[in-house]
């Protein structure tokens, strides 16, 4: 599975996807290539997140040729979850690299004052795409504990970035 792009590119943070589909970049008839027998993968099976992703991997493999990353992902989420949830999901995973991508450029920049107004619209919008959630999805608890630390930590993380900054930058 690919990874976010680095802080040098902290616009493009807002392509990534919590419960990003197995993706590759493959030749055509990469299926002819591939050694149908074995695959590895790097994760955390014991998550939930991953869970989701392992899912698209197992699409994947079950059918390399026809085997499209976003169908997959959206397949695997409204089958687990129903169609809302997935939107809700997909919505969260929106908010929060949002808020992922407005920290990064604080970091980079060292300028809190320009993306503190954005900074709390972004926060606002995804503690209420995790209230939205939570409601969507009350009986997945475990799901919504891991997605509740990842809003956590990034909070956390604006909460510091923004500590002491006057919105009037004097």
């Amino acid at each position: 599975m690919k990874s976010c792009p680095s802080p040098t590119f902290s616009g493009k943070v807002t392509l990534c996807n919590l419960f990003e589909p197995y993706d590759t970049n493959m030749p055509g008839d990469f299926q002819k290539y591939s050694d149908s027998r074995q695959k590895y993968t790097n994760g955390h099976a014991s998550t939930e997140i991953y869970k989701i992703k392992y899912a698209t991997v197992a699409d994947y493999e079950w059918n390399i040729a026809a085997y499209h990353p976003e169908r997959s992902l959206w397949n695997v989420l409204s089958r687990t979850y129903g169609p809302a949830g997935a939107e809700q999901l997909i919505r969260f995973s929106d908010a929060y690299y949002h808020v992922y991508g407005i920290c990064m450029r604080m970091e980079s920049q060292g300028d809190a004052v320009a993306y503190l107004a954005i900074g709390k619209e972004s926060m606002a919008r995804l503690d209420d795409s995790f209230l939205n959630l939570s409601r969507t999805l009350s009986k997945d608890e475990a799901l919504l504990n891991e997605l509740g630390q990842f809003r956590d930590r990034q909070k956390k993380r604006f909460d510091r970035l923004t500590q002491g900054v006057n919105p009037e930058g004097s």
